[in-house]
């Protein structure tokens, strides 16, 4: 259940959504936590959670590079009992400490503690939760040596004490340069790396699935957001939210197939067949936002291997599988690197809805082409 005592940070949070979720995310975050480290960025804004670049707390006169740097997941907290009402999966998941008192923490931090050995991971450090927040603080797959903010002004939310109004959070804290898998395709669709540097990335990219699959764990949401890479081309699979676990191998048959509308760059011969047959998804004005549902009988494990071919295609040839290699003409806003409508670009407009439709029968129908650059061992 909730803590006791915090109904301050309660109606804080409720009020902070309204100006900018990202914002309540970090102001109302532990007290305890604010007290330990400085944030000083913003590594990523997703659906359910925003995740911040932080750092120790110092002494005067400490080098900024000789403090521990964090990765800090803020999302909203749900008791066990919040998603059993609901109707949801739990998020939550009992963890007995050293010292045998039992608490609960999302049940990503809880993998993290599995695969704490792997270099493919972040590593966990802490969870805190407090309110109607939950904080995981885990190692960063970026150089701390950037520094996107030197000095903080710490009076800066000041304001909330006297309930006016607060100043968004990307005010305070700009991005910070976290190279996500994305980045490696452009607008040229031309590679951004080499066939040694690919291979690597993908070679990395499977150990990271491999250890996962030896927990019967796999990964629910691959794709080009959701791995990182170092100055040292390393991968680090991030962003568990998602993931699928069973014991036995019928545990991964799904009767129904959960999708991103337009999400096409991973699109599937078999997903694209079934669209075919709705008239919904020739109507414009269909809403495009929303996780999506159609009838059709899947294997999780084999959508995680597709999702994985398709980003390693597309780093590798600069494009997306049945997309056209050539660049889009300037001026038209159909950048190759879009992931949401990843071969048309704008989100929301109806032409590019349309280039879709007429893109899929290729999915069904076209053989893949692969580049004759590459070689025959890669």
């Amino acid at each position: 259940m909730f803590q006791n005592g915090n109904k301050t940070s309660y109606e804080d949070f409720i009020r902070l959504s309204g100006e900018g979720r990202t914002t309540a995310k970090a102001v109302c975050l532990c007290p305890d936590l604010q007290e330990r480290v400085q944030i000083y960025g913003v590594l990523g804004v997703g659906t359910f959670g925003v995740t911040f670049i932080a750092r120790e707390r110092g002494a005067a006169g400490d080098s900024l590079e000789d403090l521990e740097q964090y990765a800090i997941k803020s999302q909203v907290y749900n008791t066990r009992w919040m998603d059993v009402k609901k109707g949801e999966l739990t998020s939550m998941v009992p963890f007995r400490e050293p010292t045998g008192r039992k608490r609960y923490m999302p049940l990503e931090a809880l993998l993290l503690i599995y695969l704490d050995d792997s270099n493919r991971f972040p590593q966990l450090n802490s969870v805190y939760t407090h309110g109607m927040l939950t904080a995981m603080i885990m190692s960063p797959c970026v150089d701390p040596s950037y520094e996107a903010v030197s000095t903080i002004d710490e009076s800066h939310f000041d304001r909330i004490k006297s309930k006016g109004a607060i100043p968004r959070i990307r005010k305070r804290y700009p991005p910070f340069p976290s190279f996500e898998g994305r980045y490696f395709m452009a607008d040229s669709k031309e590679p951004q790396m080499g066939e040694i540097e690919g291979c690597k990335v993908a070679s990395q990219l499977l150990q990271a699935m491999v250890e996962l699959a030896d927990m019967n764990v796999y990964h629910a949401d691959m794709s080009v957001a959701n791995y990182l890479i170092d100055q040292n081309l390393n991968v680090q699979l991030i962003d568990f939210g998602f993931f699928d676990f069973s014991l036995k191998k019928s545990g991964f048959a799904r009767k129904r197939d959960h999708f991103i509308p337009y999400h096409e760059y991973q699109m599937m011969p078999e997903r694209a067949i079934e669209l075919e047959k709705y008239d919904t998804w020739r109507d414009t004005s269909h809403d495009d936002v929303r996780i999506e549902t159609i009838y059709l009988p899947t294997d999780v494990r084999e959508i995680c291997l597709w999702k994985y071919s398709t980003i390693a295609y597309g780093f590798l040839h600069g494009f997306w599988p049945w997309d056209e290699p050539e660049p889009f003409p300037r001026g038209m806003g159909w950048p190759g690197s879009n992931q949401r409508i990843a071969l048309t670009g704008l989100q929301g407009c109806v032409t590019n809805h349309t280039v879709e439709r007429q893109v899929r029968p290729a999915v069904v129908g076209r053989v893949i082409i692969i580049s004759l650059v590459l070689s025959m061992v890669c």
